[in-house]
């Protein structure tokens, strides 16, 4: 939908040969966990009331933080177009 792609494009990163698409996260009362949207391995982190998501699609890099309903933001998220 054209929301997705207005939410996600605002935290799209292209990730180049020399980048390095890692990342640091707060571990500290965190849940966490992996889910697939279009092939690809998403990892979902809850803290307090935020939930995160890290995604590496090809050349991009996703991630974005979000006081959505994890249902809700996995829906938005299987509507992004690459």
């Amino acid at each position: 939908s054209e929301l997705a792609q207005k939410l996600v494009a605002k935290w799209q990163q292209f990730i180049t040969e020399n980048d390095n698409p890692g990342y640091i996260a707060d571990t500290e009362d965190i849940e966490q966990e992996q889910i697939e949207i279009q092939g690809d391995s998403v990892t979902l982190i809850s803290k307090k009331e935020r939930l995160h998501f890290i995604w590496v699609h090809d050349s991009y890099l996703l991630t974005g933080q979000t006081r959505l309903q994890k249902e809700e933001l996995i829906n938005i998220l299987k509507h992004i177009k690459f």
